[in-house]
């Protein structure tokens, strides 16, 4: 092994990868219990985090996962955010993650649906797509195709469906950000009702 490149996959053992690029990061705990594994054997939340060890050993300062989160057990996802998190400070680097599963642990996150932002901001969610995303069922629930014109939500929302009048705003286009709390909000039926908005 050497050069500019490190295979993350194959006979190597997970110990070998981590001494030639990372130093003293394989002693971290969360590397420890699986360092002995092959490459080939990782799971997918193990391979994420040698991804970022190797990143950070190639100076990369921007990282994006996707796909793998959901793979996580739902007891061990917390303690997976945890080691992410000492990983970003450690490395000082920037961290997307491209999933629901932690929107309401992020500090930060940004909904989108249809190529359209939906929601900014941290903690309960107020968008109805939002809302949808944070509930563990959520991935079990088709959605139609987001809509190309206003609201990319509005044919799977209970409440556009309920009033036609709001159905056909939904349909013309976006509001300007609502403000609720720390939230940037897009969604004329919190629009029109605050209050149920915040509840």
């Amino acid at each position: 092994m050497g050069g500019n490149e490190l295979p993350l996959k194959g006979e190597l053992k997970v110990s070998e990868v981590l001494e030639e690029c990372c130093g003293d990061l394989a002693s971290r705990v969360y590397f420890t219990y699986f360092q002995d594994k092959r490459l080939d054997d990782l799971e997918p939340f193990e391979n994420a985090l040698m991804r970022l060890a190797v990143g950070y050993s190639r100076s990369y300062s921007k990282f994006v996962l996707e796909g793998f989160v959901r793979t996580i057990d739902r007891p061990r996802r917390r303690s997976f955010l945890e080691i992410l998190s000492d990983l970003v400070d450690r490395f000082h680097v920037s961290l997307l993650l491209v999933s629901s599963v932690f929107m309401r642990e992020c500090p930060h996150y940004y909904v989108l649906y249809g190529g359209r932002i939906l929601e900014e901001g941290s903690g309960e969610p107020f968008h109805p797509y939002s809302r949808l995303l944070s509930r563990p069922e959520s991935t079990e629930r088709r959605l139609n195709p987001p809509s190309l014109t206003g609201c990319p939500f509005r044919r799977d929302c209970r409440y556009a469906k309920g009033d036609r009048e709001l159905l056909a705003r939904c349909s013309r286009d976006l509001p300007k950000g609502l403000k609720i709390n720390e939230h940037t909000v897009s969604c004329w039926y919190l629009k029109d009702n605050l209050d149920v908005g915040r509840g």
